[in-house]
């Protein structure tokens, strides 16, 4: 792998976690005028003002008319087209696990 490519999926997709990615491609796709394509799954960090930190999974998507900057990080994970957007070392906050949506959020198991 090149160092400038995302790191290779390492990670699996929960079939509730599938019909749920399909929720704010939809809604986004109301109220814009853009097709929503390609998921984009990563690591967030956060850092609070009164110090606390902690990280999350982000799930997003990027516009059809965004594929061809995309497509050579685009990875099939489980069915679904991916964007894998995080760094080696947070790709570790993903290994082994399986991405479900379960109260109401994305997670990983």
């Amino acid at each position: 792998m090149r160092d400038d490519q995302p790191p290779m999926v390492n990670f699996s997709i929960a079939s509730s976690a599938k019909k749920e990615l399909e929720v704010p491609c939809r809604a986004y796709e109301e109220h814009a005028n853009a097709e929503a394509d390609v998921v984009m799954i990563g690591w967030g960090e956060y850092r609070m003002n009164d110090g606390r930190q902690f990280g999350d999974v982000i799930v997003s998507f990027y516009e059809k008319d965004q594929r061809a900057d995309i497509k050579d990080g685009i990875q099939l994970v489980d069915g679904v087209e991916v964007l894998f957007f995080t760094t080696r070392s947070l790709s570790k906050n993903f290994a082994g696990k399986t991405l479900v949506h379960e109260s109401g959020r994305f997670q990983l198991v």
